[in-house]
């Protein structure tokens, strides 16, 4: 089992100028093992978005960083 927060700060057009959101997403892999990264393609379809903040846990590790649109792959191992 993999778990990830994702709080994503958003800088838009008719939003203020700042916005956030809190995602919260839960993945079944069936071989956890071979699991190195996600890649994180929101940033494609949502331009306006400049940094993730990731919290991720799995059975063995638990870890927590930013991605960004030049920095989009959230590394596990």
């Amino acid at each position: 089992m993999w778990c990830a927060r994702v709080d994503v700060p958003l800088a838009g057009r008719g939003l203020g100028g700042h916005a956030s959101f809190r995602v919260s997403y839960r993945f079944q892999c069936d071989n956890l093992a071979q699991l190195s990264g996600v890649n994180m393609a929101l940033f494609l379809s949502f331009p306006d978005i400049h940094e993730i903040k990731v919290q991720w846990l799995t059975p063995e590790r638990q870890g927590a960083t930013t991605l960004t649109a030049q920095h989009n792959q959230l590394q596990l191992k």
